[in-house]
């Protein structure tokens, strides 16, 4: 997936916007390296409908694999109807949806039973945060093996080529 990061910022004088790849965004590569999560997103009580909600509410990651028509490539939602009270509440929303099956949707989300991992630069990072230069630190955390840097510069060469 090629999906950014955009910042929109208005104000009654002007209007900033800017957006960058993912991966050359400095917040979202630590973001997504998990560096700066919560510390209860490494132990989360409400795992596997144990929140007791009557709905859970998240980003349908792989949706392009399950239901490709769903894809708008600006992000799906996830819905999990955890209660009967949520399935009335589900029913009354003015929403484009498609059902599929619980094990379908954990394929891509396996956040909805598991912790997420604590990375083991996220130490590193809260030491040295305000220490040095946030750009740096990222960089220094996460930055790409050497493989995944060649894989992604073919794939933008033969795109080119076409």
């Amino acid at each position: 997936k090629e999906y950014s990061f955009t910042l929109h910022l208005s104000s009654p004088d002007k209007e900033v916007l800017h957006t960058e790849k993912f991966y050359r965004n400095k917040y979202m590569r630590g973001f997504l390296a998990n560096l700066y999560l919560r510390p209860s997103c490494h132990q989360c009580p409400s795992k596997s409908g144990k929140s007791g909600a009557d709905i859970t509410l998240a980003d349908f990651w792989g949706i392009e694999h399950i239901v490709p028509s769903m894809d708008d490539d600006k992000g799906t939602g996830l819905i999990l109807v955890n209660t009967a009270k949520g399935k009335c509440m589900y029913n009354t929303l003015p929403i484009i949806s498609q059902e599929v099956e619980y094990e379908q949707a954990l394929k891509g989300n396996y956040v909805i039973e598991i912790s997420v991992p604590i990375p083991s630069q996220r130490e590193c990072f809260f030491d040295n945060f305000g220490k040095e230069n946030f750009f740096r630190l990222i960089d220094r955390l996460t930055k790409e093996p050497l493989k995944t840097r060649l894989r992604r510069a073919a794939g933008r060469f033969i795109k080119r080529l076409r």
